[in-house]
């Protein structure tokens, strides 16, 4: 992703704005984490059911705390050994309810892609769902992304990347696979 459209997306999503984008496994809706209105507006965009919460993408460790999210030092040596990659891991949380959706956990990936890590740096962490209405197929091509969202989000990525499967969902108490 080029330099300008990074810098076009951490824009957008500072100011509250949602935005389609590429991420390290496949398309995704994205929008600010802490903000109540952008998760909500996603869930709009989506037509996703309100009592399932998205994964959210940290690009380190201390982004986990505004998320209300607790790890142990066992747990945290189990996560240096997955992230960052393609593996989402559901971890408790006590805060956030808009977010976590009554489930008091919430499904956080660090990525490895320097270029995700740098917008999500300077953003926060950020919500990332497929882009797809909900219960759709997993959609990789731009075009039909285009055409299904035009209107409802603020920017769709021209930037094009392979197809790939979304990431793996792992519970971090018993790490139980999910998905």
């Amino acid at each position: 992703m080029s330099p300008e459209e990074q810098a076009k997306i951490v824009e957008l999503i500072v100011a509250g704005k949602v935005a389609i984008m590429p991420t390290d496994t496949i398309y995704g809706i994205v929008g600010q984490a802490v903000n109540p209105a952008v998760v909500e507006r996603i869930y709009q965009v989506k037509d996703r059911k309100h009592t399932k919460p998205f994964v959210v993408l940290v690009s380190d460790y201390s982004q986990l705390e505004p998320l209300g999210t607790h790890i142990n030092s066992h747990q945290k040596d189990y996560l240096e050994t997955i992230w960052p990659g393609p593996v989402s891991v559901v971890i408790p949380t006590d805060s956030l309810e808009f977010l976590h959706r009554g489930t008091a956990s919430l499904a956080v990936r660090m990525p490895k892609p320097s270029w995700l890590k740098q917008i999500i740096d300077q953003t926060g962490p950020i919500v990332a769902t497929s882009a797809n209405l909900a219960d759709g197929q997993y959609v990789h091509d731009l075009s039909f992304i285009s055409q299904k969202f035009q209107g409802s989000v603020d920017y769709i990525s021209k930037h094009k990347i392979p197809k790939s499967n979304p990431s793996r969902i792992i519970n971090i108490v018993n790490k139980a696979n999910l998905r």
